[in-house]
């Protein structure tokens, strides 16, 4: 078994240490964001290493980027090592999901040790189809979530300013405080509804206004919320259409927040296979924290399928 590191090369103190860990199993593979033919040099040395296991060091979006870039130079038939994301970022939801310790350099020797022994691959080893989005200009998107609508606008606003648990935490209370009071009156601007077209698996949702529209492969998402309906043994990805005003949200949030959802056809809460969303001159939408544009539409459907090392169950 052979194992690397696959970071972002600004991942300062932290990221040293655990390269340092994994440099007597392999050199780090450290890449430059943006930087197209030197990622891909990475990542063709990572096949022809025959990297084993890979520890991915960056947060969600780094993962992101490398699910990506992986299967738009590679093919989406491509084999990819077993991936191990760590904590590195702000939120971490794919980490947090799949058990992986907070303490990255503490993870990473405990994963290696475990790993050592045969049999614990196969008992580790959980496999997961990506989403795959189609909509930006230039190449397919690869991730584990993807949102569209206010939520975009929260995410930009965390981007222009210092990162962190408070900077999310103060977008999200500044949010609420907008709907109820009006104030911050600039946070008001980020609530407004995505006006679109949605289709489900080949058949159209009635509704066109949207607060909330939200793709997930796992069930436990932000704050550790667990949004999404009993949805096991279907299959497909998680998705939440909801088609009502902020103030409906923010007033029933705790109870949508694990999935206690009025019986009404303007809250879709299901699986679906393929999603289509159209009819808008631009927008903006996220995956895994990432921002892109998109000109007239967002396909997301099912994507390759990867296998992650894990503590736990996705879902």
């Amino acid at each position: 078994m052979k194992v690397g590191t696959y970071g972002n090369i600004f991942a300062g103190r932290r990221g040293a240490e655990l390269y340092g860990i994994t440099l007597q199993e392999s050199p780090p593979f450290l890449y430059v964001p943006k930087k197209e033919k030197a990622i891909r040099g990475l990542l063709e040395k990572i096949r022809r290493d025959k990297i084993d296991v890979l520890f991915i060091y960056g947060g969600d979006g780094t993962l992101h980027r490398f699910l990506t870039d992986w299967f738009n130079f590679f093919g989406e038939e491509a084999e990819i090592p077993l991936l191990v994301p760590l904590h590195g970022g702000t939120m971490d939801i794919a980490a947090t999901a799949l058990g992986i310790p907070h303490n990255s350099a503490y993870a990473v020797t405990k994963i290696i040790s475990l790993l050592r022994k045969e049999e614990n691959v196969k008992k580790f080893c959980r496999g997961l189809s990506l989403l795959k989005v189609s909509g930006s200009e230039s190449e397919n998107l690869y991730g584990l979530e993807v949102a569209l609508g206010p939520a975009v606008n929260f995410l930009k606003e965390y981007e222009n300013g210092p990162k962190g648990l408070w900077q999310v935490a103060k977008i999200f209370i500044f949010s609420i405080l907008a709907v109820l009071i009006g104030w911050p009156v600039r946070f008001q601007e980020f609530l407004r509804k995505l006006e679109c077209s949605a289709e489900i698996d080949g058949v159209k949702i009635g509704r066109r206004e949207f607060t909330v529209l939200y793709c997930s492969v796992i069930h436990r998402v932000i704050f550790g919320f667990r949004p999404f309906r009993d949805t096991h043994g279907l299959r497909g990805f998680r998705f939440l259409a909801y088609a009502v005003s902020p103030l409906a949200i923010v007033s029933r949030l705790p109870f949508l927040a694990y999935a206690i959802i009025p019986k009404s056809d303007r809250y879709i809460n299901s699986s679906a296979e393929e999603i289509t969303l159209a009819g808008f001159e631009k927008t903006m939408f996220t995956v895994d924290g990432d921002i892109y544009e998109s000109q007239n539409s967002v396909k997301v459907e099912e994507g390759p399928r990867v296998r992650f090392f894990s503590f736990k169950k996705f879902n």
